[in-house]
């Protein structure tokens, strides 16, 4: 499709579509796709940060998806490691020991079922 190669999304139109493929990834997570949920997150994670920065609040959500997902397949030193690298934007975003709230903070669907977690 060639019209996907030349078309540049405003970023208004790569957060809907960033939040479609955060959605296809939760859905992978929960079929046991655990292999393609962290393709699909790490990839989210760097178009993202690409689009919008590091400290971004979705880019910070989808870092957190993945961490979530590196628990479920039982590796906790790369869940650990990948969530200090959400608190530590959380933290350069809000200053220390402040927890995000309200809108914006990163959930792992559009549900809005599970949010933030601390360590």
């Amino acid at each position: 499709m060639e019209i996907l190669k030349t078309w540049l999304p405003s970023k208004e139109q790569k957060k809907v579509l960033f939040a479609s493929m955060n959605n296809l990834a939760f859905v992978e997570e929960a079929q046991g796709k655990y292999v393609a949920a962290e393709a699909d997150y790490q990839d989210l994670a760097k178009q993202s940060e690409k689009a919008f920065g590091h400290d971004d609040s979705g880019t910070l959500g989808f870092i957190h998806n993945l961490a979530q997902v590196y628990r479920e397949e039982a590796e906790s030193a790369e869940a650990v490691e990948t969530e200090r690298i959400v608190v530590a934007g959380w933290e350069r975003k809000l200053g220390p020991n402040r927890r995000p709230e309200g809108p914006g903070v990163p959930v792992r669907h559009m549900s809005g079922n599970a949010t933030y977690q601390d360590l």
